[in-house]
This record gives structure tokens, sequence and C-alpha cells, in this order.
């Protein structure tokens, strides 16, 4: 393992090349980066963004986290905890299929599902939130993705804190949303950020209608969240002040890094593929803006798998997606010039549905088979 970047300096985030073994490199990494939590209690934010198998690019690598309840274990970290609160409201399951609760039974520490813990309220910016307490009585630490975003741009330690929002805060925060992620990040700052880069999304991230980048084998660490998700923007080859949850948290300001860091990070900059305003799949168009919610979002997601696993649903599959072409339209989106039938899904497109008289799909959020009910 290569230390790629050296700083005694902890506003600033740092680089580290992991090897073959990631659970020892990120161990090695944390000692290099010389990490001391200032509370003997540890909650660990990963992204586990939904349903997803260990090991693939869209969820926090296991051995990432491995790597570290292991370190902080032999530092004397006796009562760590790990949460997350999915997109899917059955956490458990999550839980299962991701690998995190055989990895948390297998460390001995708890693992907690953000929405049945106990929680209490902040105002961020003006805008009442409520945050799960142990996240305030604890050393914080988030650990995201290396991942576009189709509504965001990127999803990084910022994007990431949504996750410990209520079901019913998530929805809501679409509505102005890169405004609500900056707004989060006002009221409560991790102690410690780390983005896994041992793969990642490009593309239509962050989920699997984006490309999987594989290989990376880096990780970005620092004890300021903003500072590291400029520098993780700029290694994906994007501006990160052209990412506005990233430019209002900064005050409209660009942040500027020593020579050093600027020098490795050119050694490491990749192009990612930029999220555009549409995803496609055979004959199906897929609408998204900002204000598309990670309840439609998930809806649109399920409805391809509903389709795929039940061959009664293929007739219409094939007429409906690959013998015509179907458009579908979530958040605030607009009628595209060029489109076939198109269909309106999730209470936000009630008005455009009315205005412009097109199949309208009720719902926060619509039901993939009510969806699959209003193409025949």
């Amino acid at each position: 393992m290569k230390n790629i970047i050296t700083s005694s300096d902890f506003m600033n985030p740092e680089i580290f090349k992991l090897g073959r073994k990631t659970r020892q490199d990120v161990y090695e990494s944390l000692a290099s980066f010389g990490y001391r939590p200032k509370k003997k209690k540890v909650f660990i934010k990963p992204n586990i963004v939904g349903e997803y198998r260990p090991g693939t690019p869209y969820i926090t690598n296991l051995k990432v986290v491995e790597g570290l309840i292991e370190y902080l274990q032999d530092i004397d970290i006796d009562e760590i905890a790990v949460g997350e609160g999915p997109v899917s409201e059955n956490t458990r399951h999550v839980f299962n299929k991701t690998g995190y609760k055989k990895l948390c039974k297998k460390t001995g520490v708890a693992l907690v599902d953000l929405y049945e813990t106990e929680r209490i309220y902040l105002n961020a910016a003006g805008r009442k939130i409520s945050i799960p307490r142990l996240v305030l009585n604890s050393e914080y630490i988030n650990i995201s993705k290396l991942k576009t975003h189709s509504q965001t741009g990127v999803t990084l330690c910022l994007k990431n804190q949504k996750g410990l929002l209520t079901l019913q805060e998530k929805r809501s925060s679409h509505r102005d949303l890169h405004r609500n992620i900056a707004k989060l990040y006002s009221a409560i700052k991790p102690d410690l950020s780390m983005v896994d880069a041992t793969s990642g999304v490009e593309g239509n991230g962050p989920g699997s209608t984006g490309n999987p980048v594989k290989n990376i084998n880096l990780l970005v660490i620092g004890t300021d969240a903003l500072k590291v998700d400029f520098l993780s923007s700029m290694l994906m080859g994007m501006d990160p002040m052209k990412i506005e949850h990233l430019r209002i948290a900064s005050g409209k300001r660009r942040i500027s890094f020593p020579k050093e860091v600027l020098n490795e990070l050119s050694a490491h900059k990749m192009k990612f593929k930029k999220p555009t305003d549409h995803d496609r799949k055979f004959n199906f168009y897929y609408w998204f803006t900002d204000e598309t919610c990670s309840g439609c979002t998930r809806a649109l997601i399920d409805l391809n798998i509903q389709i795929m696993r039940n061959p009664l649903l293929w007739p219409i599959f094939f007429y409906n997606g690959i013998l015509r072409r179907v458009d579908i339209l979530s958040g605030k989106s607009d009628v595209p010039e060029k489109h076939g039938k198109v269909v309106c899904v999730g209470n936000c497109t009630r008005e455009l549905a009315r205005k412009h008289n097109l199949i309208w799909v009720p719902g926060c959020p619509p039901r993939p088979m009510d969806i699959i009910k209003k193409m025949t």
C-alpha cells in the first residue's frame, strides 16, 4: 500500500492508494493519516443505498468499513455502531442482502436501522429536521462512494448525509434538493469523512442505472467533508463549483488545495461520464429532475425488476418499450420535444399531466404495478 499524499494538516484531505488487501490497506491509511477520535463512542454511516450485493460499486465496500472498525478497536474504541436509513423501507432485508448484518456480527459492533432509532430535532438554516440522537452523541464517521448522481451531479459525503433523515424528510427535501443538502451540512458535520473509491459509478448513478467503474483502488480521507467532496469531484474530472450543493455549502467560494495535493490528484484524475436528464432502457425513456425523489427513483427501478422477473408482463414490455417508445416523466420534468407514449408518475407530475392531458399515475411514491397498468 502506497501513501499518495502525506500531510499533518487535518484540514486538507488525503488520497491513499489501496493494494490487493483492501481491509489492511484501509487500516494503514487511517494510521498514516493519524486519525484519533475525540469520543469513545463512534457512529459509522456508510452508503447503503439499496439491496445491492456485496462488492458492487453502488454501496460502500464492506472491506473498507471492516478496516475502519479494526482500526478503531485497536485504538481502544469499544462502542461502535454502523447505521443507515436506505431508500427501501425494508432495512432489515437491505442489511442482509448487502452483507452488513454479517459484517457487524463478525466484528461485534451494533447495526442500527436509523428509521427506528431515537431522534432529536435540529434547525438546518431555517428548516426543521430530525437527526438520530446517536449521531450527535458519537464521533460521527461518514463513508460515501465515488459516484455520479442523475439529480445532484455527484453523491459524496454531503449527499450521503440524506441517509440520516426520515423517509418523509428525504422526499420533501427534493423540493430544492441542492439547497437542502447544503442546509443539512450546515446543521451537522462529520468528524471524519471518507470516500470509498475502490470502485465507482459514472453516468446516471447512483444505482444500477449508472455505469460501474472498477478497480480504481483509491481512498480519500479528511476531517472536512466539504473539502473531501471537492477533491473527490475533481478526482472524477468534474468541477466542484458546477455541483450546486457544493457551491452553496462553500459560500460560492472555490476551495484551494496545497500544491502537493493537486500534483497527486493529477496523477489519478479520471474522466467520469456525466449524468444526463434521462435514462434509456430499450425503448423506455425515464426522465427525472432534481425534484424526483428517492421514492419515485426506487419505483422506476422496481418497475424494471418486476417486468424482467414476471413472464406474464413480457408481452406488455415487448409492446411498450420495444415496439414503441414510452417516456416516463417524474419530478418537475417537461414533456420532451421528441417522445412516444407519455406517462407521468408521482404526485409531483399531476399538474403536468393535467395541462397536457397525459396519463398520470398518482402516489408518493407510485406503485410499479400501477405504472404497468397505465401503460396497457
